[in-house]
């Protein structure tokens, strides 16, 4: 006997549910690259809390899916052990050192979308499988677009005033800030002390008290990603390289991280002629990169992408920016160890024409997406369809149960200080010219 599942079976609502949960973290957005595959052997640690490779900049938790119930999921790190050695019969008794242990709580929670999939009777000659055909590729891009804003919204620690429907999450201008928390889910932390540099002319200046006086010569050169790989050399606090699967060199020249820049930042790279620099020798370094993973090319390294000073520049669609005057959280170097914030107005003076660009460097373990268990469907994604007024209108609406975060941890320092940290992120403001809105 045949089983048939008619398209209005919960069965076959089921599966639009698993389609889109595959596709939201498939889908090619600039999220896709970062995150590895959750593991299927291997540390067990891991295994238990259901996470994805350490060595991309994003950490996939799935710790809350599943049949798991749960809103929240604590991420843990180990400070590095230092000190002087024992040496010779030297009593040993007594002279254990003790290592910090950091930790931060991630949360969840359920974010929906409706479409009004026939808005009048005459439209309903359609078929209805073609109308959830139409309300699944519709959800399909919006929900990997919502991962990505609210990635990179963590990340840069603030919104920015890009004003685009390309946008999932509108500005602090266009809404408010209880309406822009609740849409992020965790808490919005602006970049800490050490992982926050400001261009000023030849130079990175550390910390975003410099936003106040940047001015129109405050642009990207080729210059800035060498001063850039000299900053990284210097942190105590190091920022973890990016090690990706199949990459022979991995282990002895990793990647120290992905540079991501909006349009008008990465044309200025490009563009730039500082003498002894050429920009066709970092786009050679980067396929010759590429081509040592063979077929098994990492997606990092697909579409436009520089390579220099083991530093990966890549190109993003949207771009977070601040107009003169505008006004963003920063912590001041006084406030170091405490991360508490304040706020910082954008050199209202800046030459008009211009505004400030905020570029983000990843290394491994920057962010957490996290991945729960929505109970309509048993899965992180949720598909559901309803008909009303009549039976004349029919109406689809996606769900995702999850959430993500910048990680940050606390770590001290050799004086003994501990210091608020992001332990993989770091990001680079500097001036470019305001093009589009």
């Amino acid at each position: 006997m045949t089983t048939v599942v008619n398209d209005n079976s919960a069965f076959a609502l089921v599966k639009e549910s698993v389609a889109l949960t595959a596709v939201a973290l498939k889908a090619p957005t600039d999220l896709t690259p970062l995150i590895g595959k959750p593991p299927t052997q291997g540390s067990a640690e891991a295994i238990v809390k259901q996470q994805s490779s350490p060595n991309l900049p994003g950490v996939l938790v799935t710790d809350l899916s599943a049949e798991k119930a749960g809103t929240q999921v604590t991420i843990e790190a180990y400070d590095t052990l230092g000190g002087d050695a024992i040496m010779g019969d030297e009593m040993r008794e007594g002279k254990g050192e003790s290592v910090d242990i950091s930790s931060m709580n991630a949360k969840i929670d359920l974010a929906s979308k409706v479409i009004n999939a026939v808005p009048g009777k005459m439209i309903d000659q359609r078929t209805k499988i073609n109308l959830r055909s139409m309300a699944m590729a519709q959800l399909m891009g919006w929900f990997p677009r919502l991962l990505w804003c609210r990635t990179l919204t963590h990340l840069a620690g603030t919104r920015g005033s890009q004003r685009s429907k390309a946008w999932a999450i509108k500005t602090l201008a266009q809404s408010d800030a209880t309406t822009l928390a609740k849409k992020l889910i965790n808490p919005l932390l602006a970049p800490t002390y050490n992982r926050h540099l400001v261009i000023d002319g030849s130079t990175l200046v550390q910390g975003g008290a410099q936003l106040g006086s940047i001015d129109s010569t405050d642009r990207w050169t080729l210059a800035h990603i060498d001063a850039l790989a000299e900053y990284l050399d210097s942190l105590e606090f190091k920022i973890q390289p990016i090690r990706l699967p199949d990459d022979p060199a991995a282990n002895y020249e990793p990647i120290r991280g992905v540079l991501y820049l909006d349009p008008q930042a990465y044309q200025q790279l490009v563009t730039d002629t500082t003498a002894g620099y050429n920009i066709r020798t970092w786009q050679a370094q980067a396929m010759e990169r590429a081509n040592l993973m063979g077929l098994k090319k990492h997606p990092l390294f697909m579409g436009q992408v520089l390579m220099w000073n083991r530093i990966v520049i890549r190109p993003m669609e949207y771009s977070i920016f601040h107009n003169p005057g505008d006004s963003t959280q920063i912590i001041t170097s006084a406030n170091r160890y405490t991360a508490t914030e304040s706020a910082q107005v954008v050199n209202a003076g800046l030459t008009a024409g211009y505004r400030v660009s905020r570029g983000i460097f990843m290394g491994a373990q920057a962010f957490a997406v996290l991945q729960g268990n929505n109970s309509g469907a048993g899965m992180t994604a949720s598909f559901k369809e309803r008909v009303y007024d009549y039976a004349s209108k029919h109406e689809a609406m996606g769900e995702w149960m999850g959430g993500e975060c910048k990680l940050r941890f606390t770590f001290r320092d050799a004086d003994g200080n501990l210091e608020p940290t992001d332990h993989g992120a770091l990001v680079i403001d500097a001036v470019v010219r305001a093009v589009g809105i």
